[in-house]
């Protein structure tokens, strides 16, 4: 396996901070016995997406006696992958292809009232939203087989989530 990763962050403004990262990743196997037989060129590597990338951009608001408001949102991109290392000969009983989690970008967001003074103390207020553009996704998969008819199970990723979180730092 071997890849490359990036990444960077540029100080917009004193208040902007923007980073991104990109990861490439070529995973293979050099040897996959099966039966007795090296199938390595005839098998996918599971939870190996090809490409991964973020952007985030962080920025304060407004500072003064009581507190900060920090804003957040960031973007994450997973390519397809496959969940099994199956064989990827699309006509074989049990393929890869029955199994491969789709591509997909979620958007999360956050915003902050912190470093509120609190009897010498600091809290934070956050609202924050995960998967805000509500993606729905299969994230990972059970496939079952011939055995079982080619039954495949998928696992959906958490839908649009949104909370509020109290922090206090003594």
């Amino acid at each position: 396996m071997w890849g490359i990763e990036l990444e960077g962050t540029y100080q917009l403004t004193g208040n902007i901070q923007l980073s991104a990262n990109y990861v490439y990743l070529n995973p293979e196997y050099d040897e996959f016995i099966d039966g007795g037989v090296n199938v390595a060129n005839d098998r996918s590597f599971p939870h190996a997406p090809e490409h991964t990338f973020s952007l985030l951009a962080d920025a304060r608001v407004w500072s003064g006696e009581r507190g900060a408001i920090d804003i957040s949102a960031d973007y994450q991109y997973t390519s397809e992958y496959f969940t099994f290392p199956y064989s990827l000969d699309r006509t074989a009983p049990q393929n890869a292809f029955n199994s491969q989690a789709k591509a997909r970008g979620l958007v999360n967001a956050r915003i902050a009232w912190t470093e509120i003074p609190v009897a010498g103390h600091d809290l934070e207020i956050a609202l924050w939203a995960r998967n805000l553009l509500d993606e729905e996704y299969i994230a990972n998969f059970i496939d079952f087989g011939p055995g079982f008819a080619g039954l495949t199970n998928g696992y959906f990723g958490d839908p649009r989530t949104y909370g509020v979180t109290l922090k206090a730092t003594f």
